[in-house]
């Protein structure tokens, strides 16, 4: 890479611009153009610039970025500031072509021997079992699953050990939504999956493999245990069993995932085999989510979550009570009923001890914007829970004139709105406490409690990224502001 191209590739992910580069060094922001586009070399300010970009790469995220460009894992850990900006010091000043160097480095060196190519599917006698070759192969095994589980008498459990990133499924979309679109239609007819979860080895993989998984999660038909110690990370494998009609079983080295052999079988002795190896490896497990289906103690989890004194995100079906003003608070809760009047209650009596947090702690609302239909026919339904309370229009306006009286006044707070078609059928939130809550909107309503600090981690990743993909720092904020300001406006025109 040049330097005009490392340059660039900061900025962006640092979301600087030419003015704001060109203060910090005190230079001309034409300078910074023509850095940019590889008119000049590197600068003799290098060393103040690193410094700056070390400074401004402190979210997840960003060291992800970092690492994965510069090829230094210990980059994502809380490696200190100054030790990131040496980093990209000696990184900026490297004028090297990182592919010539590479393909000089392999010269000389023999070629690795290859696996003889295996026709596919090689087929052992009806009803023992099918052996099936790489990636392709891996798709067949799973479509074939798939079959068994439409035709099994419900109910019925599919056992997995899930010890993979599923790019061999995720490289092609029309696959993964297909596979996800059934495995919800099955929950729903009857069929249960028992998950045992793997380490947590790489988690930009994992929170990638979320978005699969959490709508199935959030079914309620789905559980979800981990192995509490460490593993290496040598060797991974899966198994899928269905007892009584058919299991799968792949194994490869980690970092090669496409030279493998998948086998599928309906053979009574091998479905039973893996059956018990599953319930032996389940016993040595822990719970990674616990179900709710009493609303009311779910309520109380939420009572927990709202005290933690930690960063919070969330990504919810409508908009937030936290952001909700007092009047409005106070006008639900006299229309209430019962433990949800108890529940307004609680947010009315936690408000000053929320935003005193904002002081400190950054609140992320990831909420859906209802379109001016649906806020004019009553159908916007208040906070994350399913209840009878519903915005009025002047309600509704109430609200979104508070989130941008907050986002004016607390830094911390960041609204993030959500353009979604349809509302969304789960609502999800997590802290840095190691606390995440998956609420399901549409029948039958369930919540899950999610304790695993690594899940929950994961879980807060995942709704990073979207935010960080929607945009909601720097220039994004005034963006977010001036949208609220028009829908505010195309509310009011409506109701007049």
């Amino acid at each position: 890479m040049q330097f005009s191209e490392k340059l660039i590739f900061l900025m962006n992910i640092t979301q600087t611009s030419n003015k704001e580069l060109a203060m910090e060094l005190g230079v001309d922001r034409s300078l910074i153009s023509l850095l940019r586009s590889g008119k000049r070399g590197a600068p003799k300010s290098v060393k103040k610039m690193a410094r700056f970009f070390a400074e401004r790469s402190t979210a997840d995220y960003q060291r992800y970025a970092l690492a994965d460009m510069l090829g230094m894992l210990a980059l994502r850990s809380a490696l200190p500031v100054q030790e990131v900006a040496d980093c990209l010091e000696k990184w900026l000043l490297e004028d090297r072509d990182m592919v010539r160097d590479v393909e000089e480095g392999l010269r000389g060196v023999p070629e690795m021997p290859t696996l003889r190519e295996i026709p596919a599917p090689v087929v052992i006698p009806e009803g023992q079992a099918a052996f099936f070759f790489g990636e392709e192969g891996r798709r067949e095994v799973l479509l074939r699953i798939m079959e068994e589980l439409r035709q099994a008498p419900k109910p019925c459990t599919l056992m997995m050990v899930v010890d993979d990133n599923l790019e061999w499924m995720f490289s092609d979309y029309s696959l993964t939504k297909r596979i996800q679109a059934e495995m919800l239609e099955l929950a729903r007819s009857g069929v249960s999956f028992c998950q045992i979860v793997p380490p947590m080895n790489y988690v930009n993989r994992y929170t990638e493999s979320l978005q699969f998984w959490m709508p199935i999660y959030a079914t309620g038909n789905m559980m979800a245990y981990y192995y509490p110690r460490l593993r290496g990370n040598l060797y991974r494998h899966s198994i899928y069993v269905l007892p009584g009609r058919c299991a799968q079983f792949n194994a490869t080295i980690a970092s090669v995932g496409v030279n493998d052999l998948t086998m599928f079988t309906r053979e009574k002795v091998l479905v039973d085999a893996f059956e018990r190896q599953f319930r032996e490896h389940l016993a040595m497990c822990r719970p990674a989510l616990t179900a709710y289906s009493n609303y009311m103690d779910g309520l109380e989890k939420t009572r927990q979550f709202l005290t933690v004194r930690t960063n919070t995100a969330q990504m919810i079906n409508t908009l937030s009570m936290n952001s909700m003003p007092r009047e409005l608070l106070e006008s639900f809760a006299a229309r209430a009923q019962g433990n949800w009047a108890a529940m307004l209650g609680f947010f009315l009596d936690s408000k000053s001890d929320f935003e005193d947090r904002l002081e400190k702690g950054t609140c992320i609302d990831m909420c859906r914007l209802a379109p001016v239909r649906e806020v004019l026919a009553g159908e916007v339904s208040v906070g994350a829970y399913p209840n009878s309370l519903r915005y009025t229009p002047r309600e509704y306006i109430l609200h979104l004139e508070h989130i941008l009286r907050m986002m004016e006044k607390y830094e911390n707070y960041v609204f993030v709105p959500l353009r979604d078609r349809t509302p969304l059928e789960y609502n999800l939130m997590a802290s840095e406490e190691g606390i995440a809550m998956i609420i399901r909107n549409v029948p039958p309503q369930i919540m899950l409690e999610v304790r695993r600090h690594e899940l929950v981690m994961a879980f807060r990743e995942n709704m990073l990224h979207r935010a960080d993909t929607l945009g909601y720092e720097g220039i994004h904020r005034e963006r977010i502001c001036m949208e609220l300001r028009s829908h505010i406006q195309e509310l009011k025109k409506a109701i007049r």
